[in-house]
């Protein structure tokens, strides 16, 4: 992905996946403001718990450097601003759509990705449970769980897709006989499923 024009085809491409009910909208974007000052009063606690996390855990530990840890608490800082003020527009969702590629680059795969947005949505239901009513956390609870979703898709699709075209690059093939490899290599998968099927049933007996 070389340029920004390819990167928002991309994340149209991603978003027209996800079924409609399932993507981030315009009424959640006006719930998670509504919010605000609650997302705002989390932003210290949520920064360094998070990157105390990462620096703890003897993988996520191996893509970072300690001098860094100031820049990219910075950087997290940056896009809690962002989440907190919008606006949730199409720069935003390139943005996160980008996201992938950083990923590809520094070696953060996709569990690591979401497992940490894991960290940072239970922290902000903690908040809602400790100060709003139970109908107000349900909606927040809907809107996080969709916005959550939307950016999930767009930041491990865009990884996968940058994944293979360095692979393609680096090994001179062409991207298109490397998603013909892929397909090909459905049909041997599709073989082995009734196996795997079968101990998987076993396990559980």
């Amino acid at each position: 992905m070389t340029t920004g024009e390819e990167l928002k085809n991309l994340r149209e491409s991603i978003l027209e996946q996800m079924p409609p009910e399932t993507r981030f909208t315009e009424q959640d974007a006006r719930t998670m403001q509504q919010y605000r000052m609650l997302f705002l009063s989390l932003a210290d606690q949520l920064v360094t718990g998070f990157y105390d996390m990462l620096y703890q855990h003897h993988q996520t530990r191996q893509i970072f450097t300690e001098d860094e840890r100031p820049q990219r608490e910075i950087t997290l800082k940056q896009w809690w601003q962002r989440v907190c003020y919008g606006p949730f527009d199409d720069h935003f969702w390139d943005w996160m759509t980008f996201v992938g590629l950083v990923h590809v680059v520094r070696g953060v795969n996709n569990p690591m990705m979401i497992s940490a947005w894991g960290f940072v949505s239970e922290k902000v239901m903690e908040k809602a449970r400790a100060s709003l009513p139970p109908e107000r956390v349900y909606e927040l609870q809907g809107a996080m769980i969709r916005f959550g979703q939307t950016f999930s898709a767009l930041i491990s699709e865009s990884y996968l897709k940058n994944y293979l075209e360095m692979i393609a690059g680096a090994t001179g093939t062409d991207e298109k006989l490397v998603e013909l490899l892929v397909k090909m290599g459905r049909q041997d998968f599709k073989g082995q499923i009734p196996g795997l099927k079968k101990d998987l049933d076993l396990a559980h007996h």
